[in-house]
């Protein structure tokens, strides 16, 4: 995996649920709550302290049973005050990794143009012979991939980089004819251990209703003719806010191939 481009997802999402802790802190009590456990003439009870800090040390005032509805708000505050504080120090400490960690050497070793490439990888006959390719619209095939072949999207790159990087063999937009309509699948894949065709469709503008027709073209096909979801048909969704990562491309990948 990516350590890196994990983190830098990771880091992504901290920073955004830090802002919304921040908002809803600042809508929350100033005082935290104290929760105290203590066993009086054979039994357990439970006290309830409004909580502050003054001249650096604890204030502590006495919440009655009646109360409860301040002792939840408090306790929410606590709460989330503590989860902030959690964050903020993953935050800091996932900084701290990527300030210092050195160059990834060994994937630069692996780039299309590296001198190393050819001697680290055996080229598989299935994965590199000519094959039917979409002609579509070739003019939005702008995003690079390890192979040296252009993509359409950041997302495909990325599913292409992280199959080329576990050698799992496979081909981009290989025209099959499925009920008798060609479909350009986006990944068609080699098993790595049964050597079964699988293909791999990223549906990447869910959230579009013209790109949702197709969308449910494509599976209504892929289904009636036999291909089974899970199985030899894995599929990705994503949004414009809820974008695939690479976190998710991995334990993919994990789960069908490894």
């Amino acid at each position: 995996m990516n350590i890196d481009l994990f983190l830098s997802e990771q880091k992504n999402v901290l920073e955004k649920d830090i802002r919304a802790l921040e908002a809803q802190i600042k809508k929350l009590p100033e005082d935290d709550l104290y929760c105290f456990r203590y066993h009086k003439n054979g039994s357990d009870y439970v006290a309830w302290y409004r909580q502050h800090e003054q001249d650096n040390r604890h204030v502590r005032t006495y919440i009655p049973k009646r109360d409860v509805k301040s002792a939840k708000l408090l306790a929410r505050k606590t709460y989330v005050r503590h989860l902030l504080d959690d964050k903020k120090n993953e935050l800091a400490s996932i900084n701290l990794f990527l300030d210092n960690r050195r160059t990834d050497r060994h994937s630069k070793m692996l780039e299309f143009d590296s001198p190393y490439r050819e001697l680290l990888f055996e080229k598989n006959d299935w994965e590199y012979e000519e094959y039917e390719k979409s002609s579509d619209h070739p003019e939005n095939l702008i995003v690079p991939a390890p192979k040296g072949e252009m993509m359409r999207s950041k997302s495909e790159a990325m599913i292409a980089q992280a199959l080329f990087s576990h050698q799992i063999p496979y081909r981009y937009e290989y025209v099959h004819y499925i009920q008798g309509h060609p479909i350009a699948s986006d990944f068609t894949i080699l098993h790595p251990k049964n050597g079964r065709e699988v293909i791999w469709e990223h549906f990447g503008r869910i959230s579009e209703q013209n790109y949702v027709d197709t969308t449910t073209f494509k599976i209504n096909k892929y289904i009636k003719a036999g291909y089974v979801p899970g199985y030899d048909l894995i599929m990705t969704f994503e949004t414009r806010e809820h974008p695939l990562s690479y976190m998710e491309v991995e334990e993919t990948i994990k789960k069908y191939f490894l």
